[in-house]
C-alpha cells in the first residue's frame, strides 16, 4: 500500500515537474512583439500541409493529457485546438493579440493587412485570413500563406493594426529541403497547340519598395503563321521548385515555370456553341432595371440572367429588384451583399455605369465566361467583374449610353495553359531590406 501512495505521489510530482517545463519551454519559443498601444501579438504556432491541427498544447503537455490520472488533469492550462483542411499545401501561422490595458484578447477586426519580406528584402503578398477561435477567453486569427520563402530558416511577417502601426514577427520556416533542381530554357520560347503558337518573350519586372514587385508577360500569340495576340490575353502564374505557386515570387531563384492560361478577349472568334446571345438590348435609363429572369446552359455551365441596369443605387433581394435610385453627384461605386439564415441573397450596390447581374452553378473560375456586347456601331465592348457572392456574379458594361440598344452575349472560354521553365528577371543590385 506504502509502495502505490509513494509511486502515486512520484507520478504527480514528475507530472507536475513536466508540466513546469513543458509550459516553460513551449513559452520560451514564441515569438512575440508590442505595438506602441501596448497590444502584444504572439505567434501561438504555425502548421504546413493540407490538413492542419493548430492545439495550445505542447508536445509534452498533450502527453500529459493521456498519462496523468483524471485528478491531475485539472491542473493542466486550459488547452485549444483547431483543425482545418485546405486544397492545397499552405503554411497556417496562428496570432493571437493581447490588449493589457482592457485584460482581453483582441478580435481578428484588429488587423489590417499582413506582408511576408525575405532576407533579401523582397515583399510577398498576404491575401487570406480567417476569423476568431477560441474566444473569448482566448482569441487566435490565422494568416495562410500559400507562397512564402522557403529556403531561409525563418521570415519576417509584418502585421498592420488596423489603421494603424506594424510590427515585425519572426517566423520559423515550416518546409525542409532539399528541393529539385530545375533547369532554364532560353528565351523566347514556343508552345503549339493544334494551330496556335504561344511565344514568351520576357517577363517585365516592376521592382518596389515596401510592396510586392510585379512580373508582366511579354508574349504573342499565332495561327498558322499570323499574328492574333490581340485576340488572347494570358492570366499568369508563377511556380518556384520549392512548392511556392503564386503571381509574385522571389526573383533569386534560379528558375521559375511560369504558367500562362490563355483566354480570348471580346476581339476573338467563338463556335455557335459557346455563345448565349441576347439580340437588341435596350440599356436602362439612370436608375432604371431590365428584368431577364431568363436561363441558359453553356456546356457544363448553368446560368441564370436576372438584370440590366442603367447607373444608380440599387438592392436585389434573390434576384428580385426591391429599391432604386438615380445617380446623384457626391456618390461613390460600391457593393454591399449579405445572405440571411432563410437562404436569401440582398445584393446592393452603386454604380456610375451599366451592371448585368446573373447567377451561375459550375463556373470553377470567373475567368471562364466572357461578357461581350456590340453596339448599333458595331463597337465592341467586354463586361468586367466586379464582384461575386453565393455565386451571384455582377459585371460592369463600360461605355454603354442610356437607351442605346445592344447585342448581349455570354461565351463559355475554352483557355489553353502553357508553361514555360525560364530564369526569373535578374533584381537592381542594391535592394533596400526591411
Amino acid at each position: 500500500m506504502r509502495r502505490r501512495i509513494l509511486a502515486g505521489a512520484l507520478l504527480a510530482i514528475l507530472g507536475t515537474g513536466a508540466l513546469f517545463c513543458a509550459i516553460t519551454l513551449r513559452r520560451g519559443r514564441k515569438t512575440s512583439a508590442v505595438f506602441p498601444n501596448g497590444v502584444r501579438v504572439t505567434v501561438e504556432g504555425i502548421t504546413f500541409g493540407s490538413n492542419h491541427v493548430f492545439t495550445t498544447d505542447s508536445a509534452i503537455v498533450q502527453t500529459l493529457r493521456h498519462i496523468l490520472p483524471a485528478g491531475l488533469q485539472q491542473s493542466l492550462p486550459k488547452g485549444y485546438e483547431r483543425e482545418e483542411h485546405t486544397v492545397a499545401d499552405e503554411a497556417l501561422v496562428y496570432l493571437s493579440a493581447f490588449d493589457p490595458t482592457s485584460r482581453r484578447y483582441l478580435s481578428s477586426t484588429t488587423w489590417g493587412r499582413f506582408l511576408v519580406l525575405d532576407e533579401h528584402g523582397c515583399v510577398w503578398p498576404v491575401n487570406s485570413l480567417s476569423g476568431d477561435y477560441g474566444a473569448p477567453a482566448f482569441c487566435v486569427s490565422t494568416v495562410y500563406l500559400s507562397a512564402f520563402p522557403r529556403r531561409a530558416s525563418s521570415f519576417i511577417l509584418r502585421a498592420y493594426m488596423t489603421g494603424g502601426p506594424f510590427v515585425d514577427l519572426h517566423v520559423r520556416n515550416p518546409v525542409k529541403g532539399p528541393f529539385p533542381k530545375w533547369t532554364a530554357e532560353p528565351l523566347p520560347a514556343r508552345r503549339t497547340v493544334g494551330d496556335l503558337t504561344f511565344e514568351l518573350r520576357d517577363i517585365r519586372a516592376r521592382w518596389s519598395t515596401n510592396v510586392p514587385n510585379s512580373f508582366t508577360p511579354s508574349y504573342a500569340v499565332f495561327r498558322n503563321g499570323a499574328d492574333v495576340t490581340q485576340e488572347w490575353r494570358p492570366i499568369k502564374n508563377l511556380r518556384d521548385a520549392t512548392g511556392n505557386r503564386a503571381e509574385v515570387l522571389s526573383p533569386y531563384e534560379d528558375v521559375w515555370k511560369v504558367e500562362l492560361k490563355f483566354l480570348k478577349t471580346a476581339k476573338g472568334s467563338f463556335s455557335p456553341g459557346q455563345i448565349w446571345r441576347i439580340p437588341s438590348v435596350s440599356v436602362p435609363e439612370d436608375g432604371r432595371t431590365r428584368v431577364f429572369n431568363q436561363s441558359h446552359s453553356l456546356s457544363n455551365i448553368q446560368v441564370h440572367l436576372v438584370a440590366l441596369t442603367g447607373s444608380g443605387d440599387f438592392k436585389f433581394s434573390n434576384g428580385i429588384v426591391v429599391a432604386s435610385s438615380p445617380w446623384r453627384a457626391g456618390m461613390s461605386s460600391g457593393e454591399s451583399s449579405s445572405s440571411s439564415g432563410s437562404g436569401g441573397t440582398i445584393i446592393g450596390f452603386v454604380t456610375k455605369e451599366p451592371v448585368l447581374l446573373a447567377s451561375m452553378v459550375g463556373l470553377s473560375s470567373a475567368d471562364d465566361l466572357l461578357i461581350r456586347y456590340r453596339d448599333a456601331t458595331a463597337r465592341v465592348g467586354e463586361g468586367v467583374l466586379r464582384s461575386e457572392f453565393e455565386k451571384q456574379y455582377r459585371y460592369v458594361l463600360p461605355d454603354l449610353k442610356p437607351g442605346s440598344s445592344v447585342d448581349l452575349e455570354l461565351i463559355r472560354q475554352e483557355p489553353i495553359t502553357v508553361e514555360f521553365s525560364i530564369r526569373p528577371p535578374s533584381p537592381p543590385a542594391i535592394v533596400t531590406k526591411p
